[in-house]
């Protein structure tokens, strides 16, 4: 009797859906214990080398969403609660809630990298603050790494009691005193916090030989005086106007760190957050409202700052045009409504309600326009954050 032979198919058929399950399986446990959205973890600067101790530390990823600081800061979640890693004084949120369709209302954590970071909106006098200690007399050292953002500015105030303010065209470093009193002293370029790029900022406050630096170069005119006062309280955030900024850490210290310490502090901190450089996603730089005298209309205009390998994608761009009213308050400013404020241009013919004196605009009455852009590369990366450009006076005929 001779032998059936047996089908190829039926032989190779096996083998194949065993590979497929091998492979399926693999696969499955590979997405399992590796998720590319994951982000990476946190970490927290450490200084073992250095002689110098802080007093207070601070550092975004190690914020809580909730007042009694259960939960663990998380990508998206607000942020009511930074613990200090090194002794007692937890900065607590003590912000007023301000609605408005410009910013939300409370600080927000994002993951970025290893560090993540808190954006703190500041629409009005907001911060957090820790418990009120004893008066603690000059000198501190107090570092701050944040990247301040194309918006309303000019009046940041980057902490509490220790303060640094965005003048524009100068740097104002103060400290309020055990009574609440502030003293102030102006610092003038060429050193400045660069819009949407990570700053690390050393602020000295040391009587008449007060000093800022910003990523490892001294502000001119160098020493300023601020005069004798002392601090009751640590906090960080604004106590005057709106300076929407991305916070990633601060460290204290209760006395004078020498100068041969800096260069080891700088780098450590340099290491982690990488002073002077964009986030890694696609962002506008240098927006502008430029008027057009032929459509009567403001232009915006920007510059595409990528990756360096995908180039923008100009028909994905993305425009939103805000005003702020001269005779309301700067936390006032708001979006114009509608898609005819969602184009390149805005017309002023578009909003008679709103730009009710076109071209005649002064310091106290019209309105200011600024133009928001949002950009893409090819590949569909944005940055997330609403970048946006200064203020501009609506006083041209």
């Amino acid at each position: 009797m001779q032998t059936p032979k047996s089908d190829p198919m039926k032989r190779i058929a096996p083998l194949f859906f065993s590979f497929a399950l091998i492979l399926f399986l693999l696969l499955t446990i590979r997405c399992s214990s590796s998720k590319p959205d994951d982000p990476a973890p946190a970490v927290i600067p450490q200084f073992p080398d250095l002689k110098v101790s802080f007093n207070a530390a601070y550092v975004a990823s190690t914020g809580f969403q909730d007042l009694a600081a259960t939960l663990p800061a998380a990508d998206g979640k607000p942020v009511r609660v930074i613990k200090d890693l090194i002794g007692d004084k937890d900065l607590t949120w003590v912000g007023v809630d301000v609605p408005s369709p410009m910013w939300p209302t409370l600080p927000v954590y994002h993951n970025e990298g290893k560090t993540g970071y808190i954006l703190v909106h500041n629409v009005s006098s907001t911060k957090w603050a820790s418990k009120q200690f004893a008066s603690i007399p000059q000198p501190f050292d107090l570092y701050v790494v944040l990247r301040d953002l194309e918006c309303v500015n000019y009046e940041g105030y980057f902490a509490v009691s220790l303060g640094l303010r965005n003048r524009g065209d100068q740097l104002e470093i103060s400290v309020s005193d055990s009574k609440g009193v502030t003293t102030a002293k102006n610092l003038n370029k060429p050193t400045i916090l660069e819009f949407n790029k990570i700053s690390i900022v050393r602020m000295r406050f040391d009587g008449a030989n007060s000093k800022v630096w910003i990523n490892g170069a001294l502000v001119a005119p160098g020493a300023a005086d601020i005069g004798t006062g002392a601090i009751t309280q640590l906090g960080y955030g604004t106590i005057s106007h709106a300076a929407q900024h991305d916070f990633f850490g601060m460290w204290v210290k209760f006395g004078t760190i020498p100068d041969s310490d800096h260069a080891a502090i700088y780098q450590t901190l340099s290491d982690y957050y990488g002073p002077g450089q964009y986030p890694g996603k696609p962002l506008a730089k240098n927006i502008k409202a430029v008027w057009n005298g032929t459509t009567k209309a403001w232009d915006a205009q920007y510059e595409f700052v990528g990756d360096g390998t995908n180039p923008e994608d100009p028909t994905k761009t993305e425009y939103q045009w805000g005003y702020w009213d001269k005779s309301k308050d700067l936390d006032t400013s708001s979006l114009f409504a509608g898609d005819n404020s969602k184009k390149k241009s805005l017309k002023r013919s578009d909003f008679p309600d709103i730009i009710n004196l076109p071209g005649k605009a002064t310091s106290s009455i019209g309105v200011s326009v600024f133009a928001i852009v949002k950009v893409y590369d090819t590949k569909g990366n944005f940055w997330e954050h609403l970048v946006r450009s200064p203020h501009t006076l609506d006083n041209t005929p």
